[in-house]
């Protein structure tokens, strides 16, 4: 495991976090231990990525969610995408959780969202 986590990682986290409850979702404790258990799993290299998305291998029955495999570079272009997105239109929302980790190459951000 990889002890430096760039900047934009923690950056992309708090903008993710902020445009979730935006959106109408909220904070939910056993929902961020599951995403965290998910970067892990990322960072292990234990998951099949496609367009650099995957879903973690544990916890399916319980929620849903990304994890979303990221260079620097693509992490930073997702950051500025969240800071400019706008206002969105809260709806009903749902416990969710998120995570970061990184590897040294990629950074893998989980968006996860309990049922």
């Amino acid at each position: 495991m990889v002890a430096h986590l760039p900047q934009v990682a923690t950056d992309l986290e708090q903008a993710t976090v902020a445009h979730l409850e935006a959106s109408g979702h909220y904070r939910d404790g056993v929902a961020a231990d599951i995403a965290q258990e998910w970067a892990a799993q990322g960072e292990r290299g234990e998951l099949e990525f496609y367009s650099d998305v995957g879903d973690g291998n544990i916890h399916l029955e319980e929620g849903t969610g990304n994890v979303y495999r990221l260079t620097e570079g693509q992490a930073q272009e997702r950051l500025s995408w969240l800071n400019n997105a706008g206002s969105v239109t809260p709806m009903q929302g749902t416990g969710f959780g998120t995570a970061v980790s990184y590897d040294g190459e990629y950074l893998y951000l989980v968006e996860y969202f309990r049922n």
